[in-house]
């Protein structure tokens, strides 16, 4: 299910951000962006921006989390 891929992706590269391997991280959260957004799933996928953090990708989340209504991701990405 390439939803739950996705998802694995994201917290895999977590993991190796928490561990200070930028590139693997990179690399995994690059792969489930790319999924998100072949599967329109637009709060996943602003997450995930959050976390690879490139240019515009907090902007681009912002306006994800506004559309989506996620009031607590919202918040958390003003704080």
């Amino acid at each position: 299910m390439p939803h739950w891929e996705a998802v694995w992706l994201k917290v895999r590269g977590q993991l190796h951000a928490a561990r200070g391997d930028d590139e693997a991280a990179r690399k995994d959260l690059d792969a489930a962006i790319e999924i998100f957004e072949r599967l329109e799933s637009r709060l996943e996928l602003a997450r995930a921006l959050v976390l690879r953090g490139a240019d515009g990708d907090l902007a681009r989340a912002r306006e994800l989390f506004e559309t989506c209504g996620a009031l607590g991701d919202l918040s958390r990405l003003s704080s």
